[in-house]
Formats: C-alpha cells, sequence, structure tokens
C-alpha cells in the first residue's frame, strides 16, 4: 500500500524527488530546475507529490490541476521499486479523486516506449487519435511529438489540450 504525499522545497523528500526527476527525464521532457522548485511552492495548479511505500520515498507524481481535468506531467518510480505494481497504485489514487485524467506519452518506437503505452492502457488509459506535440520546456530546448492518452471522459478534449499547453507550457494556441 502507498501514500501520496505532497510536497515543497523545504522536503525530507525534495532532494530525492528532484533527483528521481532528473534521472527519469530527459532535459527536454522537464522544465528547468529552478522552475521546478518555483511551481512545486508558489504555482496553485502544479501539486508535486511524492510516492510512500513503507514510510520510504518510492517514486514521484506531479500533477496540474486544469479545472474539470488532471493533467499527469511527471510519473517514475526508483529502478529498484519498479514492477512492485507502485505507478498503478498511484494511478489508482489519482483515479479516486474522480477527475478525468490526460497524459503525454512518447509514441510507441521500441519496446521500452511500447511497454510504457502498455502500462498506461493496463491502467485504463485510451490512445487518443489526435496529432499532438509537446511544446518545449524552455529555450534551447525542443518540442517533441507525442501521444495524448486519456482516462475517464473528457467532453473537449482539444479545449483540454489548449488549457494544457497554456497552464504547462505558456502556448497560447
Amino acid at each position: 500500500m502507498i501514500l501520496l504525499k505532497e510536497i515543497t522545497t523545504p522536503s525530507v523528500f525534495y532532494a530525492e524527488a528532484e533527483n528521481l526527476l532528473i534521472e527519469a527525464f530527459p532535459p527536454e521532457e522537464r522544465r528547468p530546475l529552478e522552475q521546478q522548485r518555483q511551481y512545486t511552492d508558489h504555482n496553485t495548479q502544479f501539486q508535486a507529490q511524492v510516492i510512500i511505500c513503507d514510510f520510504d520515498f518510492a517514486g514521484i507524481l506531479n500533477t496540474w490541476n486544469l479545472g474539470d481535468v488532471t493533467y499527469v506531467e511527471h510519473l517514475a518510480i526508483k529502478k529498484e521499486l519498479r514492477g512492485l505494481g507502485l505507478a498503478s497504485q498511484a494511478l489508482s489514487k489519482l483515479k479516486l479523486r474522480g477527475k478525468p485524467i490526460i497524459l503525454e506519452v512518447e509514441p510507441a518506437t521500441d519496446e521500452t516506449t511500447r511497454k510504457r503505452i502498455q502500462f498506461y492502457e493496463k491502467n485504463g488509459f485510451r490512445s487518443e487519435p489526435v496529432i499532438y506535440e509537446q511544446p518545449s520546456y524552455g529555450e534551447g530546448l525542443p518540442a517533441i511529438a507525442m501521444r495524448i492518452m486519456t482516462c475517464g471522459t473528457i467532453s473537449d478534449l482539444n479545449g483540454t489540450i489548449r488549457k494544457l499547453k497554456k497552464t504547462v507550457y505558456g502556448v497560447d494556441e
């Protein structure tokens, strides 16, 4: 059984969370660390959470409140704890909040990306038939072709994607 705990930068778990973010996501899939810290402490729509298992740090789940939809920005489990179902448990807890969920995932181009998509499908997500490019996280970083996956009913997917891009990446379309 796991616990999701919201954190801020003074948290005893913050350094581990930041290190896992760096380890699990390349620079083009995460914002600069100073901005990450600023959002963690001051952006009310952003929620940095740690996944706690047996009282120890096990992973991260960073989400955004987009009103009637939750956006999962980052989900990662420590390497030595992967395969134990902790990420599935974290998603189950997130689903209990009652909002539809949207996330971005790399297209299936190799075994790792195929497994990632299968993981989300196993957890109730479906790929949406939209062409999507994740905006850049910052100057000098590229935009990335991604797939959108959702869990639950999102009545206006295109509107939600516009809101996601504006809220998370600061991009108006």
